[in-house]
C-alpha cells in the first residue's frame, strides 16, 4: 500500500513538472550586441611604474 502511494506521488510530481515545462515559454536567449573593444599596445612610458620587491619565504 505504501509503495503504491509513493509511486502515485512520484507520478503526480513528474507529471506536474512535465506540464509546467510544456506550458511555459522557453527562456529567451541573450544576445550580445556591439563590437569588441580593440585595445592597442600597452604603453607605460609616461606612467610611474616601479618593480615589486619580493622576499623569499623558507618553509
Amino acid at each position: 500500500m505504501l509503495l503504491k502511494l509513493i509511486l502515485i506521488v512520484l507520478i503526480i510530481y513528474w507529471g506536474s513538472k512535465l506540464i509546467k515545462n510544456l506550458l511555459s515559454p522557453p527562456e529567451p536567449r541573450e544576445e550580445v550586441k556591439g563590437h569588441p573593444k580593440s585595445n592597442g599596445p600597452l604603453d607605460l612610458s609616461g606612467k610611474d611604474v616601479e618593480d615589486a620587491e619580493f622576499e623569499e619565504i623558507d618553509d
